[in-house]
């Protein structure tokens, strides 16, 4: 009777040391490489973010073309090289005591959010170029363009600032229901979402035009950012639907029913949709077809993906190593310490932030080289132009003259299109049936003074 319980005890005590034993290879949330190899992976760099670490903390980050913009919660802002960490830029923008937003970053500036001033910075130097007092709450971090930097508002207002003249009236557009996270920018498009479950898409082929072209009603909240990949936009709603919008009809081209709500942004990555579900679970599905594809339990956030694994972490804050053809789970690591999880849909690559505002990378030891997915050009189809004919005289009738004009051709039936189109009165007050507003004027005082 002794021996069966001895055993018991050793197998216990052995158990309890291989988990000190992982944890300590984790000190202060930094994985060691020894604790890395053990799982395939690499620690190719860890930097500390230019904070105070008594009383600062990333607040969030934001990977753009193999750069990563740090936004920390006293108003400093820091660009990191995502393969060497070097340190480019570190530069504070706005006053420290006001609350930050999440970056934005296109090919030539990086915006950010302090308060309620939006700032634009140069992307090369950390240098300011303009800042501009917003007449409202800002709801979310912002979007640039190639032409604009696009603000949205707790009101549900999407503001829309020339990059190169900034006094210029501003674009604006009422959406129904509150702005809650930052917009997604597509080479050809801008799309946000509402609370109140509206998906929205904006053309971007003419800057000097702007106007919102469709409008979809999931029946339901949306909490989420879209996700993206060519040809379609993924909006996932709480009535735990996934809906494959074409980003240039606007038309459902898909949707995938999870049967449970859906909080966590979907991240569409090298042809494949991933989808965590509120309690807890990670869908593959096929972005061209919605197919399922498999679905791998207790996954409550996509991490980054390589060409054979995927990652994810669970509410244990395991990072969890899955295999990328079935789901199947293949390791778990712990990583204690680590706050945040940057969810990476450009790169192999895994990066982690710390309760101290540590941030580190690790990647597959094979992959010396990162590996770059990139939505390919959206094919857009050309408009097929129709020939006009003049009907046929009639018995005892002159035929038509050759210049004679020739009938308008009757306009489709508004009720035709099931997304509320609203580009005729995109950038007014009142689109899309919304109650009409007087513009915001700026110059309003600041509410965080």
């Amino acid at each position: 009777m002794r021996k069966p319980i001895a055993c018991s005890i050793l197998l216990l005590t052995a158990i309890a040391g291989a988990h000190r034993d992982s944890r300590a290879q984790v000190i202060g949330g930094i994985v060691s490489q020894q604790e890395a190899e053990r799982h395939g992976l690499t620690r190719a760099w860890y930097v500390q973010a230019d904070l105070d670490r008594a009383t600062g903390e990333v607040v969030d980050a934001t990977l753009d073309s193999g750069t990563l913009f740090v936004q920390t919660n006293r108003a400093r802002l820091q660009a990191i090289h995502a393969e060497t960490g070097h340190t480019l830029w570190s530069v504070r923008v706005g006053n420290e005591r006001y609350p930050c937003m999440t970056p934005a970053a296109s090919a030539d500036y990086v915006a950010t959010i302090n308060g309620s001033t939006v700032y634009l910075i140069d992307r090369k130097t950390g240098r300011e170029a303009w800042n501009k007092q917003l007449s409202s709450v800002p709801g979310a971090g912002p979007a640039v363009t190639r032409t604009h930097v696009f603000v949205p508002m707790v009101n549900g207002t999407i503001f829309g600032h020339e990059l190169s003249n900034r006094s210029v009236i501003p674009f604006f557009y009422k959406s129904f229901g509150r702005i809650l996270v930052p917009p997604v920018v597509t080479a050809e498009s801008l799309a946000w979402t509402t609370e109140q479950g509206y998906l929205y898409l904006m053309n971007l082929a003419e800057p000097s035009r702007l106007k919102v072209n469709f409008r979809l009603d999931t029946h339901d909240k949306i909490e989420s950012r879209p996700g993206y990949w060519t040809p379609f936009l993924y909006g996932v709603s709480l009535d735990g639907y996934v809906y494959a919008v074409h980003e240039e009809t606007g038309r459902i081209h898909w949707k995938y029913s999870t049967a449970e709500p859906i909080f966590d942004s979907p991240s569409a990555v090298g042809g494949k949709v991933y989808v965590c579900v509120d309690k807890g679970g990670m869908f593959c599905l096929n972005s061209e077809t919605g197919e399922h594809e498999w679905y791998s339990p207790g996954c409550r956030q996509f991490i980054a993906a390589s060409p054979t694994r995927v990652y994810a972490s669970d509410r244990l804050n395991r990072l969890l190593i899955l295999d990328g053809k079935t789901g199947a789970r293949l390791d778990s690591m712990l990583i204690p310490g680590v706050r945040q999880r940057l969810r990476n849909v450009q790169t192999d690559r895994i990066l982690l932030t710390t309760d101290r505002g540590m941030i580190q990378c690790l990647h597959e030891t094979a992959l010396t080289q990162p590996v770059v997915y990139t939505p390919p050009p959206l094919k857009v189809k050309p408009k097929l132009k129709t020939k006009r004919t003049r009907p046929a005289p009639e018995e005892g009738e002159a035929p038509a003259a050759e210049n004679a004009d020739l009938p308008e051709e009757a306009a489709a039936p508004a009720d035709e299109n099931p997304f509320d189109a609203g580009g005729e009165n995109a950038g007014k007050p009142g689109a899309d049936g919304a109650p009409a507003e007087d513009a915001p004027a700026d110059g309003e005082d600041n509410p965080f003074e």
